[in-house]
């Protein structure tokens, strides 16, 4: 009786830790896929003059010249001419959006210059979506005033975003 004991015992253990092994192989494998299908330019600093060359064109988008001056349409105009791999840099400066910036386009990089402010102005919106086909986009070094509204600043609908502020 011992012996059976003994030896369910260790038939137990061996499928426990079969199992145990199994989901640390299938964490790794998951941790080496998820590193291979981060895109490069995700991890580059786009500010980098090698950076630059090795992307698509390079947007910019001036500051608003006050809290009347609605940055939103220029915003979605840079946006919706930007392809693939592409860089918006917003320039240093109080961005005022009365409506939302939809980023609809994957492998978009949305770049802040060092003092760059983007400032709720509108009604009940958000000041920026990332929609469901906005995926593998990086939004970088921007500081988001929600000015005390109770909407959020910032949508996520999309998946594989890098959201920083380096």
């Amino acid at each position: 009786m011992k012996v059976l004991s003994f030896l369910s015992f260790v038939l137990i253990f061996s499928i426990v830790l079969s199992c145990q092994k199994d989901e640390m192989e299938i964490t790794q494998q998951d941790i080496n896929q998820q590193d291979q299908a981060t895109p490069d330019f995700l991890t580059k600093d786009p500010t980098q003059n090698n950076g630059i060359q090795k992307y698509g064109a390079v947007y910019y988008l001036t500051p608003s010249a006050g809290p009347w001056d609605d940055n939103t349409a220029d915003f979605q105009n840079e946006i919706n001419k930007m392809g693939a791999h592409d860089i918006l840099i917003l320039r240093a400066g109080t961005h005022y959006l009365h409506g939302t910036a939809v980023i609809n386009k994957p492998h978009l990089i949305i770049y802040g210059e060092p003092g760059c402010v983007i400032k709720k102005a509108g009604g009940h919106v958000s000041a920026i979506d990332l929609a469901e086909h906005g995926n593998y986009t990086r939004v970088d070094n921007i500081h988001i005033e929600g000015e005390q509204r109770g909407e959020p600043c910032m949508r996520v609908f999309s998946n594989h975003n890098y959201i920083v502020n380096s």
